[in-house]
């Protein structure tokens, strides 16, 4: 018996007299196969191979999380040829030192992905691009959200701009001083931060600002009593503390916590709302400070670090760091890093 098959890099004559089974490069691929024989011959099975693309390439894994750098492997007789490898059409990083016949590339974020959707479930294409300039296929990559860390990018960016106040309450004008703690409270616990006694927001029906004490914690809607907080439990939640002038960036992560605190004094400048308790007044606008997480950390060319930012009051997502340090008066302020989740 004589079986021809082609894919989109080969073709392939294999004679034989016993049953065969025949692997193809991908559940797709496009093949032709053509049986000579006589009738009753061997069965032929035709079957595609886990993983493999319809380039003659397999590529795992096929999926990663939304706010992860997955490191995807390619694997092939010709993965020297490749130049280029494109996730929704941005270019991956090859990275050096993978064995004969591999190639390893750190996928982008799906924010660098789809930036109008950043840290969305989502399947994108990927594309190689040859050093002969020959563009081929290998299917899909599908960011998933599944990590702690993907759980609390997604959440933010999903309501820095939409409040889920329905569920959380919100502490901007007129129904406090503003909401960033509150925010970045609710983004630390879609991470997955166990809430408790003096860190919680159990906002529901019948509640209102009224009797706020019975429904939330100073340490949740406060940036103040927060860092209280974390520093009491430091060694439980394994965080760390890093200046926000003497940081090395390189140590940061994706839902960390940065803290300013204003060279202005927010109770002077503030006026209290009518309907807010004075008790809630003084620790919102009495606590001088401000609160954010951190969405996105870029790499330059030049060796340096950016840290984009996401909060509520004046509402961002991607809010530049250095733009603040350098176009606001600033005291001090420290970053509060997170384990990875």
């Amino acid at each position: 018996m004589s079986i021809t098959f082609c894919s989109a890099r080969t073709i392939v004559r294999v004679s034989c007299a016993a049953a065969l089974t025949i692997g193809l490069a991908g559940a797709g691929a496009p093949a032709f196969a053509e049986v000579a024989g006589h009738a009753g011959g061997p069965a032929v099975t035709v079957q595609p191979v886990e993983g493999a693309s319809d380039a003659g390439f397999v590529m795992t894994p096929k999926q990663g999380g939304v706010a992860a750098s997955t490191v995807v492997t390619l694997r092939g007789d010709e993965v020297a040829d490749i130049a280029e490898v494109k996730f929704g059409g941005v270019s991956g990083t090859i990275l050096p030192g993978a064995p004969d016949g591999e190639l390893r590339v750190q996928a982008p974020t799906a924010a660098k992905v789809n930036p109008k959707l950043p840290y969305q479930a989502q399947s994108v294409a990927v594309t190689l691009i040859t050093t002969q300039g020959v563009e081929l296929s290998v299917g899909e990559f599908t960011y998933e959200v599944s990590s702690g860390i993907d759980r609390q990018l997604n959440y933010a960016l999903t309501y820095w701009s939409t409040y889920n106040d329905t569920k959380y309450f919100s502490f901007n004008p007129p129904n406090g001083g503003g909401d960033c703690m509150n925010f970045v409270s609710q983004t630390l616990a879609a991470r997955g931060i166990p809430t408790d006694d003096q860190w919680h927001n159990r906002f529901g029906p019948g509640d209102s600002i009224d009797n706020w004490t019975s429904w939330t914690t100073p340490a949740w809607i406060s940036v103040t009593n927060f860092e209280r907080y974390m520093r009491a439990m430091q060694a439980e939640l394994g965080t760390e503390e890093f200046d926000l002038w003497d940081v090395d960036r390189s140590k940061l992560g994706l839902g960390d916590v940065v803290v300013f605190e204003w060279v202005k004094d927010a109770a002077a400048t503030a006026v209290q709302p009518a309907n807010v308790p004075d008790d809630l007044w003084q620790i919102l606008a009495e606590d001088g400070d401000h609160s954010m997480i951190i969405s996105d950390i870029v790499h330059n060319a030049d060796g340096t670090i950016s840290i984009k930012l996401a909060g509520h009051n004046n509402d961002r997502d991607f809010l530049d760091l250095d733009y603040v340090l350098e176009n606001v008066s600033i005291a001090d302020g420290n970053f509060w890093h997170f384990p990875p989740a």
